[in-house]
């Protein structure tokens, strides 16, 4: 016997998590935008949210105001989703109101080091990609610790496993690690002479540029 089609709606509500989200809170609007989404919508995004003013909402994009939490569903261009290529195709989860926070932790602590432990990647592309990787989680740590005021060195967790005299012998790895020493230098070099961060008078004295000196020792404890 054929069986039954797969409803791709349920696929996608059956994976939306909401603390606030009760059954009931579908619609046939929620219903008619997601099917669209598989079909006719030129979105490769969809938003799932609860806004307490005007409830849950499916959308093709990110609220203007950021909701407490919001459930995401991205596929790739070109690609016809079916119940057999969706778990493969579409890139799905649910984040907090600190994204940029909620991203990093995601980053760093689950995709970074199932990657960097893969050996399955021919050696020319998983260095490129490797090389990409660092630099995006760079700037994502200093994106992320900036929003509170402090400069915090992105700190590269690749090749930890391999004896030292082993890692001082891979000229890919030397060079990824070294780029991040760059990066560290320019994120000092920025918190050193950010002398405009404080407003100070001309006829500023020693007391100013003491207290001046305390906030970037603060800056870079993190």
């Amino acid at each position: 016997d054929a069986k039954p089609p797969v409803d791709m709606k349920k696929l996608i509500k059956d994976r939306v998590i909401l603390s606030a989200l009760k059954p009931d809170m579908w619609t046939d609007e929620h219903d008619g935008i997601i099917g669209r989404w598989f079909s006719e919508s030129p979105s490769r995004l969809l938003v799932v949210y609860y806004d307490p003013h005007s409830g849950l909402n499916v959308d093709y994009s990110t609220p203007h105001h950021p909701p407490e939490e919001l459930t995401y569903f991205i596929r790739p261009e070109g690609v016809e989703i079916t119940a057999a290529n969706f778990h493969k195709k579409v890139q799905y989860g649910t984040v907090k109101s600190q994204y940029i926070e909620s991203l990093l932790r995601l980053m760093t602590g689950v995709y970074a080091p199932i990657f960097f432990e893969n050996k399955s990647w021919p050696d020319s592309i998983k260095n490129d990609f490797s090389a990409q990787l660092h630099k995006f989680l760079a700037n994502l740590t200093d994106t992320r610790y900036k929003m509170e005021g402090h400069t915090v060195l992105y700190i590269p967790n690749e090749g930890t496993s391999i004896p030292p005299e082993v890692a001082a012998k891979d000229k890919e790895l030397v060079s990824r690690l070294e780029t991040a020493m760059i990066h560290w230098t320019r994120q000092i070099k920025e918190v050193l002479s950010s002398q405009d961060a404080i407003e100070t008078a001309e006829n500023a004295g020693p007391l100013e540029e003491i207290e001046f000196w305390k906030s970037r020792c603060d800056d870079l404890s993190g």
